[in-house]
């Protein structure tokens, strides 16, 4: 399996060579994508999202954002790209995927998925049903179940939050917002909330900090800022 896992690396390395056959789809600030990979491979795309496939594959590389893939039907293993990582789905395998600075990010969400990091000496694990696996760049693994309702429900157009650090709830919006949002009260930004961001509705969901901690929002050129009283 490890050794498919490699051969399936190498069908990546003409991409570059290829360029005029290979399709990308982009999703801007705030936008979502739907997209079929093989006829029966569904991929949800995030905002700020950019995936490249061969159209004639089964294969894709996310370079930036976040997405869902989904197979169905009868089709061969669908194989994503992620940096170093790479992920086999089987048939009828669901699977979160999301790149930040400091991590991949894979989540099981239905069936198993067989996630392996290129870059390091570990094993490929088959991860269960709901269970993530962040693979950080200085080389730490971190393993938890989630709540998959609040990790998915941007797919929902919204985003969940519950008991959150109030600096955490604002990096999420921002993945979201065209106009930045920047924290300046420090004595609130562990603060913890719980609450829902529907993303159609822009920075609706910052008026109501103010009724719950002891800041002001303060419009400028460049974005909101949320400055103590």
């Amino acid at each position: 399996m490890l050794a498919s896992l490699g051969a399936g690396g190498l069908m990546f390395s003409p991409l570059g060579r290829r360029a005029q056959a290979a399709r990308v789809q982009q999703t801007g600030l705030g936008e979502l994508a739907t997209i079929t990979l093989g006829g029966q491979a569904r991929c949800l795309l995030d905002t700020d999202t950019r995936l490249v496939f061969l159209p004639d594959s089964q294969c894709c590389r996310l370079e930036k954002g976040q997405v869902v893939l989904s197979t169905a039907g009868s089709i061969p293993p669908v194989w994503l790209f992620a940096g170093s990582i790479n992920l086999r789905l089987r048939l009828h395998a669901s699977a979160d995927i999301r790149i930040d600075s400091d991590c991949v990010h894979v989540t099981a969400v239905r069936d198993r998925v067989l996630v392996r990091d290129g870059a390091s000496t570990h094993q490929g694990r088959w991860l269960q049903p709901g269970q993530r696996l962040r693979f950080f760049k200085d080389g730490q693994l971190h393993d938890d179940y989630p709540d998959l309702d609040a990790l998915l429900s941007w797919q929902e157009g919204r985003l969940v939050f519950r008991n959150r650090p109030l600096w955490e709830v604002i990096a999420e919006i921002n993945r979201y917002m065209p106009r930045k949002i920047t924290l300046a009260a420090p004595l609130v930004a562990d603060r913890r909330l719980s609450g829902v961001y529907y993303i159609a509705r822009g920075d609706s969901f910052l008026q109501m900090l103010v009724h719950l901690f002891p800041v002001r929002l303060v419009n400028g050129a460049d974005g909101l800022t949320i400055a103590p009283v």
